[in-house]
């Protein structure tokens, strides 16, 4: 899979993933362990410099194509277990791992509104107004936008006196400090989907 994204091959990548669907392996374990860790390889090789800004991208794009070809072999329960705004804040431009955790919480019962990245906090606020979020999750990639995510927090929870909503935070921001999140004020860390799901369902 690391192969193909590098290369640009979509269709490529995409086989790649169905080989694992008709061997019934779970989606949740192909998001995991081999669509986030090769995104994690691709960060790895961007970072010595062994990639290109361009070459990134590409992966990137390739990826998010290949999560909107799995998306229709997801599974959705009935039942309802809440209401989750997922989001980036205002100059964060990564939002593929908050992609992934979204489809798979959706399949998991959770009725997850993704707004993406690169929003403005009053649009976030807004937005978790309107759909009486219980959970919101902030993605935060970059360790310069960790300012603005702990801004967005003490809006939320200004905003939000009533039935205040769990914040969850997550990103590779997080991986230099392991504390980090509690000193901003979240009530939660996840790593990574895996563990957003497990969190969630302990919750």
């Amino acid at each position: 899979f690391l192969q193909s994204i590098l290369a640009g091959k979509r269709m490529q990548a995409v086989a790649v993933i169905n080989v694992g669907l008709v061997h019934e392996i779970p989606i949740l374990d192909l998001y995991v362990h081999i669509i986030q860790e090769s995104l994690y390889q691709v960060g790895k090789l961007w970072e010595e410099n062994k990639i290109s800004v361009a070459a990134e991208h590409l992966a990137t794009a390739v990826t998010q194509f290949v999560l909107a070809q799995t998306y229709g072999h997801l599974k959705f329960p009935k039942q309802n277990k809440g209401n989750l705004i997922l989001t980036g804040v205002q100059n964060e431009l990564h939002q593929v791992g908050s992609n992934m955790v979204a489809d798979v919480l959706e399949s998991h019962g959770w009725n997850v509104h993704f707004l993406g990245s690169n929003l403005p906090s009053s649009s976030i606020l807004d937005a978790i107004h309107n759909h009486h979020a219980n959970v919101v999750g902030i993605s935060t990639t970059m360790v310069f936008n960790i300012p603005q995510t702990k801004d967005l927090i003490r809006q939320i929870r200004q905003a939000t006196t009533q039935n205040p909503p769990k914040i969850i935070v997550g990103g590779a921001a997080y991986r230099f400090d392991s504390y980090l999140w509690k000193k901003m004020g979240a009530d939660y860390y996840a790593s990574d989907v895996k563990e957003t799901v497990l969190l969630l369902a302990s919750m």
